[in-house]
């Protein structure tokens, strides 16, 4: 009887590890082995995995399930936190969707034409909806957002149902109002917002306090809210290359005493699509944003 529990709990771990092996071999990695950048599995339900041969998973890179016929059910784990442009594009075969809590970014044209959805929730850390996402989709009945108000770039939740309606949390209708179309249906939620705190650690950077300068950003969050002190001393300066060539930064809010932003200091940072300046900014170099993606600034 032992012998025979054990030959089964033993084909039961060669089933569950043969499963899991054929399920990461259904997305194709990034050159970095940071991010999914196709998907090439059969369709029907799909869990998208938040960690794959012993990588983390950050990004859906431009057109992982464009056109993915088949695809019903989509669940996207953690860590991933940014939907490249048109990650989930042409979809119509999608029902629901499970977006998860890390999310941040949901670049331009992600959730367009899926005409077979009914129904979203935008998690709380989502800060950026890119360009014309939520459009064009027929049997779209509502998105619910958790958190603050995200940027919105333009041309999003067009060609609805009117039936369409957008939830947003009790305390902050008014301030969804303001930036979205006044076409759209606005109800609260029944919930109050999630708040999110995106405030870099001090930690995080190279600081020159006896100029105020920020010398090297060593972390890689896609949304940045720069510190407005580190040490008490106030941040006067973005340095040369402080955030340059990082992959993943996608929004960054600069804090009031900023007055400078070096050369190259964004430079190259393919995924920036917003950046927030203050009033006290008075000089930007030269190649500050060159190689940047054209966001919004």
């Amino acid at each position: 009887m032992k012998r025979s529990i054990f030959l089964i709990l033993l084909a039961l771990c060669f089933l569950l590890i043969f499963s899991a092996s054929a399920s990461s071999e259904e997305f194709v990695l990034n050159y970095a082995n940071t991010g999914i950048s196709d998907y090439a599995g059969p369709g029907g339900v799909v869990s998208v995995p938040g960690e794959i041969g012993g990588y983390p998973m950050y990004t859906l890179a431009m057109g992982t399930f464009k056109d993915a016929d088949g695809v019903t059910e989509l669940t996207i784990a953690s860590p991933i936190h940014t939907l490249d442009s048109g990650a989930i594009d042409f979809l119509r075969t999608l029902t629901s969707v499970q977006l998860p809590d890390s999310l941040q970014i949901i670049n331009s044209f992600n959730f367009r034409e899926c005409d077979s959805l009914e129904s979203v929730t935008v998690p709380a850390a989502v800060r950026f909806v890119g360009k014309s996402c939520f459009a064009f989709c027929d049997m779209l009945q509502s998105v619910t957002f958790l958190g603050d108000v995200p940027y919105f770039d333009g041309q999003c939740f067009e060609k609805l149902p009117d039936s369409f309606v957008c939830y947003v949390p009790d305390d902050l209708p008014d301030a969804y109002r303001e930036v979205l179309p006044e076409s759209i249906s606005i109800q609260s939620s029944g919930n109050p917002s999630q708040k999110m705190d995106f405030i870099a650690p001090e930690s995080a950077f190279d600081f020159d306090p006896a100029t105020g300068t920020l010398l090297k950003y060593n972390e890689h969050a896609p949304v940045i809210e720069i510190p407005q002190t580190i040490g008490s001393v106030q941040v006067q300066t973005i340095g040369e290359d402080c955030f340059a060539n990082l992959g993943r930064i996608s929004y960054v809010i600069i804090p009031d005493g900023v007055e400078r932003i070096a050369d190259g200091a964004f430079a190259q940072d393919s995924r920036l699509v917003y950046v927030s300046c203050p009033d006290s900014l008075t000089e930007i170099g030269n190649r500050a944003f060159s190689g940047a993606f054209k966001g919004s600034y």
